[in-house]
């Protein structure tokens, strides 16, 4: 969708770079913070396990940053720049219900596992 708006136009290629640019180098920034954390904890388990369900706040307060982004640059950058935007937010939902069912499903695995054993 924001490819082919992009590809003809290469102020919509910008803008898409630029919201791109903006999310992804926040999300590592995030992701670096939040492993040094949980290095440096002694809970260092309960710190990753608090990382990853906190991601997909993360996530939205990202694309967030990237909509202000969208709506710092000159119009003709906007219409791919949004259509970027909008993709990123839906694979990051997506991924994160994803998650979350394995998450859950490895919660029961382990749970089980660990009746078994006793």
């Amino acid at each position: 969708m924001a490819a082919s708006k992009a590809s003809n136009d290469p102020e919509a290629a910008r803008g898409v770079a630029a919201t791109n640019v903006v999310y992804w180098i926040g999300f590592i920034v995030v992701a670096v913070i939040s492993v040094l954390l949980g290095l440096v904890s002694d809970h260092v388990w309960e710190s990753l396990l608090v990382v990853a369900l906190g991601a997909p706040f993360f996530q939205l307060g990202l694309s967030l940053l990237a909509l202000l982004t969208v709506a710092a640059q000159p119009p003709r950058r906007r219409d791919g720049a949004v259509d970027a935007v909008i993709k990123m937010t839906v694979g990051g939902f997506v991924g994160a219900i994803a998650g979350t069912l394995l998450m859950v499903a490895l919660g029961a695995i382990v749970g089980a596992l660990g009746a078994l054993v006793r």
